[in-house]
């Protein structure tokens, strides 16, 4: 189930405790509708994970306040903290492996307790990694070996 966020409910939906993902899309985007359906059916296999959405052509001030400059754009928290971003579409083999990568005990904790950010690994041949960077509150870092597809 995709719950639908605003101003008045996004605070409270993120702090929950666990794995929440959050579509910021808009209708007018075409990269954005090809994203949502794909958004969808991982939300249908997955009850465990807090799975929302932003509209971002209702709200670009909601957005902006946000630091998501445009749609389609995933937003990943683990238990209120934002540990992943990505603009841009992505195939639901990836959503799939970030769900995997949120469950492990390194990003919960982090060092210090802080959390950590994880970093999208794509290679031309091969499956899509997320690998650790920084601290959440150091910004991002990129990891060695690879590029970053984070902002």
């Amino acid at each position: 189930m995709v719950t639908n966020l605003d101003r008045s409910t996004i605070d409270d939906f993120i702090a929950r405790s666990g794995i929440t993902l959050v579509n910021w899309y808009s209708r007018r985007h075409p990269l954005s509708r090809l994203f949502d359906a794909d958004y969808r059916n991982a939300s249908t296999r997955h009850p465990e994970v807090n799975f929302a959405e932003v509209d971002v052509t209702n709200d670009p001030t909601l957005a902006a306040s946000w630091g998501v400059a445009g749609a389609p754009e995933l937003t990943a928290f683990r238990d209120g903290t934002l540990v992943f971003t990505h603009a841009g579409a992505l195939p639901e083999r990836v959503i799939e492996a970030l769900i995997e990568s949120l469950d492990m005990e390194q990003v919960r904790n982090g060092s210090h307790g802080g959390g950590r950010r994880l970093y999208l690994l794509m290679r031309p041949k091969g499956a899509a990694r997320f690998d650790l960077g920084g601290s959440a509150d150091d910004g991002p870092t990129p990891p060695p070996g690879g590029r970053s597809a984070t902002h």
